[in-house]
């Protein structure tokens, strides 16, 4: 069976800098703001939701393939699909920290850690609620080309993935995962900040050899809400357009061969008038 990612076109036009391997909901989303200042382009679940159906597909397929097929991602795929970013936050590099040093081995990396026990209250009400939401389930029966992909995936981050609702098990993975981390990549290239110490300009620009700007480092935390809520909408609004313009055209179908049915069975109905 042909994957998407075989069908993308796309090489990397710039090399690979930066790669955050910290998991959703440890500072992720300031950090890919705060690379953007500092001049990076950075990949971010932000940028899969604004890319439409490619973005979410692939955030699916790449899954499926490490944790479901066992064949994983590689740097041939991670090119083609964002090789025009010179670095990356957040899922998807959370799902592949082997796969990423062993594509980008002379990158700098990040690792956001926090509260393991805090990290899952706040799974709970952000990344779980698309999982375990029945709304979006039925949606997804009905929009298979942004709302199915983004719910299986949501399913499978929770259920598969985070194991729940066994909270235990999703600790555990938090826990594996910073270890991973810290295993794998080698310390002089793995800037580790704690989300609780606060993540700053003075800890982040000397690693990466940038000034430091003279202005307040972008928060997640304060501004988070406000960008969800419009990528959120923006996406819903896309898929929810593209839904009814295909059941539009679905409903069609039978009612224009309803209509040349009865045409039909009157006489001279179908005559043309010259």
């Amino acid at each position: 069976m042909s994957r998407l990612i075989d069908r993308e076109n796309g090489v990397r036009t710039r090399p690979m800098q930066v790669i955050c391997l910290g998991l959703c909901r440890t500072g992720t989303l300031g950090l890919y703001w705060t690379l953007n200042e500092l001049g990076y382009r950075t990949y971010h679940t932000a940028e899969a939701l604004m890319d439409g159906s490619r973005g979410i597909k692939l955030m699916e397929e790449s899954y499926n393939a490490k944790y479901i097929e066992g064949r994983p991602y590689g740097r041939k795929e991670f090119d083609k699909w964002y090789g025009e970013y010179d670095a990356i936050s957040d899922i998807p590099a959370s799902f592949f920290p082997e796969e990423m040093y062993a594509a980008y081995p002379d990158a700098k990396f990040i690792l956001t850690d926090r509260d393991p026990d805090a990290w899952v209250r706040s799974m709970h009400n952000t990344a779980f609620v698309g999982g375990k939401s029945m709304i979006l389930r039925t949606l997804s029966w009905l929009d298979w080309e942004l709302i199915a992909p983004f719910y299986r995936l949501s399913w499978k981050i929770t259920y598969q993935w985070c194991g729940q609702p066994d909270d235990t098990k999703t600790r555990a993975l938090y826990v594996e995962h910073v270890k991973l981390v810290k295993k794998i990549i080698p310390p002089e290239q793995l800037l580790y900040l704690r989300l609780e110490e606060g993540i700053t300009w003075e800890k982040i620009c000397p690693f990466l050899g940038k000034p430091i700007p003279d202005k307040p480092i972008p928060s997640g935390k304060k501004n988070a809400p406000d960008f969800f809520h419009k990528v959120g909408m923006e996406f819903y609004k896309r898929a929810l357009t593209g839904m009814l313009k295909r059941w539009l055209v679905y409903a069609s179908v039978p009612a224009i061969a309803g209509g040349v049915w009865y045409l039909r069975r009157q006489p001279g109905a179908l005559r043309l008038p010259w």
